[in-house]
């Protein structure tokens, strides 16, 4: 029979024995042996120094799970977290363990947001987990959403007291957009339906208040113009 060494899915056959050159064979021996771990290095050059679930530890990393940066995307967190907790709960950890597992998967800025969090809460219980990192990156989400929201709004079919109220909504989340009067004005105009906006931008009224009051009224003249 052959001899073969078998390391990290290396093979090494010996076909010729006794003609080998021991000196040559024995350092690729030691090579073989060096590779002999290759998960130590997770597959991603970020082995911890101590890890509380070593005996998951080279699954894990061959499910490949993927890392977290952050992101104001809150489908995108949402999607992390799925797919985090789809990979430890095929193993049998326990609630620190998945702590630690799915911290590990933070990198760059969610990792320096982790290493503060730590440092208010040493002690994190999954359920807690879940709630510091909603607050964070779902709230975050959701507030990059919202202003996104606000930036586009337009009033299109809906009814002046309609557009006022999601107008008033959404503001709240984009305060230094509307500093002064004078911008509320102009941006609560520029979402305004083509027949009433072509109206007001002639009056260049000069507060958030005016606009609103002179925009109810040309949908109100519109109405009637249109029932008659």
């Amino acid at each position: 029979m052959t001899p073969c060494l078998r390391s990290s899915g290396y093979n090494v056959k010996k076909d010729s024995w006794q003609q080998e050159d021991e000196g040559e064979w024995e350092d690729a021996t030691s090579t073989l042996i060096e590779l002999r771990e290759p998960w130590k290095a997770c597959q991603c050059s970020r082995a911890p120094q101590s890890c509380p679930w070593d005996s998951h530890y080279p699954t894990i990393c061959n499910l490949r799970p993927p890392t977290f940066e952050g992101t104001t995307d809150l489908e995108m967190a949402k999607r992390w977290l799925q797919e985090i907790r789809k990979t430890y709960t095929v193993f049998l950890c326990t609630d620190e363990q998945n702590v630690s597992f799915v911290a590990y998967m933070f990198v760059g800025e969610s990792h320096e947001w982790w290493l503060r969090t730590l440092e208010r809460e040493p002690h994190m219980t999954w359920e807690r987990f879940q709630v510091v990192f909603d607050d964070k990156y779902f709230s975050q989400a959701l507030e990059s959403k919202k202003i996104k929201e606000f930036i586009h709004l337009k009033q299109g079919n809906t009814t002046m007291m309609a557009y006022e109220a999601k107008f008033t909504e959404l503001a709240r989340y984009a305060p230094y957009t509307l500093d002064t009067e004078e911008k509320k004005a102009r941006k609560f105009e520029e979402g305004l339906r083509g027949n009433i906006k072509n109206r007001l931008e002639l009056l260049q009224l000069p507060t958030y208040a005016e606009v609103v009051d002179c925009a109810l009224l040309a949908e109100r003249s519109n109405e009637e113009y249109y029932q008659d």
